[in-house]
């Protein structure tokens, strides 16, 4: 099997830098094709540095439910993408981790503060590069999304779902859901977000895009550093 068959997908981030920087070394070492199933953002302290870090090292993301939250509220902070909810799109992003962001890019998580932040994103570059995050990556063996896909949902769902995805014909790599482990239907799917936001570990893995073929697991407990607690 040729080297560049080889594809690296981390899980969910959430500012999980330290820890990233550990798995990224790991991944390295058999291919620069790395990936991740989204959510870098929120939660976590260091989610300046996650996307700077992915940016910086051409890892290429899918959008997860979180880029999407955060989005909203920053083109549309008075809407309503969930109108059962009774949040607008602003106060959902606040509640669900978006101070965290917030304070990782202006040292502030005072809701007054939210416009410099918006500029701060876009000073950086970081608004463009967390815009251009696509609902998946598709190969001849291999689909990537944030949540996997369920047959006859609209592509919203890649986001959002929390079923056991359909068998398509290609394996599913995604995350969303925090376990404590990888969850692994030989040849369907594999669900990679160990909770390491939540203090357990970040996982990853390697596979052969053109086979499907499931060639390593790579979990690293969450450096100290990142840890909320």
């Amino acid at each position: 099997m040729a080297e560049n068959d080889f594809i690296a997908v981390i899980g969910d981030l959430h500012g999980c830098f330290h820890t990233l920087e550990t798995v990224y070394d790991r991944l390295i070492k058999s291919t620069r094709q790395i990936y991740t199933v989204g959510d870098l953002v929120d939660r976590g302290n260091y989610t300046k540095e996650t996307v700077r870090f992915c940016s910086d090292n051409n890892i290429k993301c899918v959008r997860g439910n979180h880029e999407d939250i955060l989005l909203s509220a920053l083109e549309h902070p008075e809407g309503r993408t969930n109108s059962s909810s009774g949040y607008t799109n602003f106060t959902a992003s606040m509640s669900l981790g978006g101070k965290a962001t917030m304070r990782s890019y202006t040292g502030s998580s005072d809701e007054n503060d939210y416009p410099y932040f918006k500029q701060e994103l876009i000073r950086l570059g970081h608004l463009d590069f967390l815009k251009s995050f696509p609902l998946k990556y598709e190969f001849h063996s291999v689909v990537i999304t944030h949540a996997g896909i369920v047959k006859g949902e609209d592509k919203k769902n890649w986001m959002w779902n929390r079923s056991i995805p359909s068998d398509i014909g290609k394996f599913q790599i995604f995350g969303h859901t925090p376990l404590q482990e990888p969850s692994h239907s030989p040849k369907r799917f594999i669900a990679i977000d160990t909770g390491c936001v939540y203090g357990n570990k970040l996982t990853a893995v390697i596979v052969n895009r053109k086979t499907g073929e499931l060639i390593e697991i790579i979990s690293i407990p969450i450096n100290p550093k990142d840890n909320l607690i």
